[in-house]
């Protein structure tokens, strides 16, 4: 018995401080992947409810709360907060408790907290963006999750 603790110890110990172990970061469950465009509309929940616009410009990249509707006061829109420098989605774990704007910069590999207008919560993380010969951004690869 004492044979085989020894080595499975020594194994143990050893790959706890391995620096080449790689950590692989994951999606929840339940997220989406979109490509949205410029003047592209996506909503975190049917009936146009929690809608962001992505204005893909040479002056603006961003993320933009809207009333898709048109019915709601400006108190029933979205805002988002920025949840910074990310590897993905999964690693967007904390609700901000202030920070929450209508607009905001859309920077790569970032996370970001969406406040919906019932106070629920959706998150969403920037992956990839395609950029044209003129260096504006012309598409946007985001991945989100509506609840969280």
């Amino acid at each position: 018995m004492r044979k085989v603790i020894f080595p499975l110890l020594i194994l143990v110990l050893s790959c706890q401080e391995d620096p080449n172990l790689v950590t692989v970061c994951t999606d929840p469950i339940g997220s989406k992947n979109i490509t949205t465009k410029n003047n592209g509309i996506f909503c975190f929940k049917d009936g146009m409810s929690g809608c962001f616009v992505t204005p893909l410009t040479a002056s603006d990249r961003s993320l933009w709360a809207i009333d898709y509707t048109g019915t709601y006061p400006s108190s029933m829109v979205a805002m988002i907060a920025d949840a910074g420098q990310i590897k993905c989605l999964g690693e967007v774990k904390v609700k901000p408790t202030t920070g929450y704007v209508y607009k905001i910069e859309a920077k790569l590999k970032h996370g970001y907290v969406v406040l919906l207008p019932d106070n629920t919560y959706g998150r969403l993380f920037i992956d990839s963006w395609t950029v044209n010969a003129s260096g504006v951004v012309t598409e946007l690869n985001i991945t989100y999750q509506y609840s969280f």
